[in-house]
């Protein structure tokens, strides 16, 4: 067929996968997962991004900044590009000419910080391709979804998105040793240039990955009728109080979000309250790679076994426990005298956040993809992410939060987030036990 064009399928569970190009997707998406975890791991914006900022005095807000704005500009546009890509029966172009600006900026970002020497130019150097890359995320986010939903049966998406991260997180364990040897200024280049290093070398990695998901053979999907803007949106307005379990499943995402708003300050944490050294960033990259990477494992089973549902309760009472381990740090430090030990106990809060991490990677889009109807999956999936985008930006306030309340304070505040965003998906129905009742 022309141009990877193919007819709709029924797919049937696991006997789906009999169908050439559904193995083929399914490997061209494993692979793109794999070499752009690889390559966000290198820059991971919680360790090397907020280190980098640290280090050129950027303030606590535009340090705070870097993960929602990261994670915002992927989530925010989707509600409102949905209608138009809604009228397309064909998703991959519009993914992969938002591929190529994104390859762009992120060149741009690795060319600025390999270059230039002065702070206020690294820094907005740094923060205008990070935006135009992160928004361009959004505008080929939707489209990415829409032919994942197509090509992978619903029993198979935790499975998916877990491989995914599974062979991502093998490489990025070796990839932490090149963090450590490019901060440790083993790579032959001094600060900035040596971030620079690491900006470029994920940059090849991320552009690979997404030229490989432009090859995927995509079905024809459903086309909705044209409507306006306007008209769109109050229908994405009243779809929270139509639908309870989406609802649910929206208020459980929103809190699991705002909880995360602590997660850019634990390295700063580290490095200014503990004595942690620079080599402690590739440290937790490890810890935090390495649980991601064996958690899959676990969540992948849970989820194809028991549903998603499920993933979101134990990842978010996993939060709840990572962010109180990182507020008893410091007593245990004064009452145990750890001294040198204690940003080692940090590695720990790390952990927890690479395995929380990836269970809201495996649980949520898996979960949201169950609760959207096919037919109007664009409208559901570009309104909670566009949602859960006002969600991250606002976390972007945890920079004024952390010099008025200080880190702990901080830390204790986003532990009741998660108890919340924990009692909410307690709520939740699983989807697969609705659909075998019906």
């Amino acid at each position: 067929m022309e141009n990877g064009s193919l007819p709709p399928v029924v797919m049937d569970g696991a006997k789906s996968f009999a169908v050439p190009y559904l193995r083929r997707n399914y490997t061209l998406g494993v692979l793109n997962g794999t070499l752009f975890t690889l390559a966000e791991n290198l820059i991971d914006p919680a360790l090397v991004l907020t280190w980098f900022l640290a280090r050129l005095s950027a303030s606590n807000l535009l340090i705070g900044l870097v993960v929602p704005l990261r994670d915002a500009g992927w989530f925010l546009p989707q509600l409102f590009i949905a209608p138009y890509l809604a009228r397309l029966p064909y998703q991959r172009p519009t993914y992969a000419v938002a591929a190529l600006v994104r390859s762009l900026a992120w060149l741009v970002m690795a060319v600025i910080t390999l270059t230039q020497r002065d702070p206020t130019v690294l820094i907005i150097g740094f923060f205008v391709p990070f935006t135009i890359n992160s928004l361009a995320s959004g505008w080929g986010g939707l489209p990415f979804m829409d032919v994942v939903a197509k090509a992978i049966p619903a029993e198979r998406r935790g499975s998916f998105f877990g491989t995914r991260m599974l062979t991502g997180g093998l490489l990025s364990i070796a990839g932490s040793l090149v963090v450590r040897w490019a901060l440790g200024e083993q790579l032959g280049m001094a600060f900035p240039a040596n971030v620079g290093q690491l900006m470029a070398i994920s940059a090849l990695f991320a552009v690979l990955g997404m030229m490989a998901f432009t090859f995927v053979a995509e079905p024809a999907g459903q086309t909705a009728q044209v409507i306006s803007l306007g008209a769109h949106l109050g229908r994405a307005a009243r779809l929270p109080a139509t639908d309870r379990d989406f609802g649910l499943f929206l208020a459980t995402r929103v809190l699991l979000m705002v909880a995360q708003m602590a997660m850019p300050f634990f390295a700063v944490y580290a490095s200014r309250e503990l004595g942690a050294g620079p080599e402690m960033v590739s440290v937790y990259l490890v810890f935090s790679t390495a649980a991601s990477l064996l958690s899959n494992l676990v969540w992948s089973r849970i989820s194809d076994r028991c549903g998603n549902r499920s993933v979101m309760q134990w990842s978010a009472g996993l939060g709840l426990v990572m962010t109180l381990l990182a507020w008893l740090v410091a007593p245990l430090d004064q009452m145990l005298g750890l001294g040198v030990m204690a940003p080692w106990l940090l590695a720990v809060v790390f952990a927890m956040y690479g395995a929380f991490q990836s269970g809201i990677g495996v649980g949520g889009v898996s979960l949201l993809l169950e609760i959207a109807p096919a037919s109007d999956r664009g409208l559901y999936v570009g309104l909670a992410n566009s949602v859960l985008g006002v969600a991250l930006m606002s976390t972007s306030v945890g920079g004024v939060l952390v010099d008025w309340l200080g880190y702990r304070g901080l830390f204790l505040l986003t532990a009741v987030c998660y108890a919340a965003g924990l009692w909410m998906a307690t709520m939740l129905r699983e989807p697969r036990r609705m659909s075998s009742v019906e």
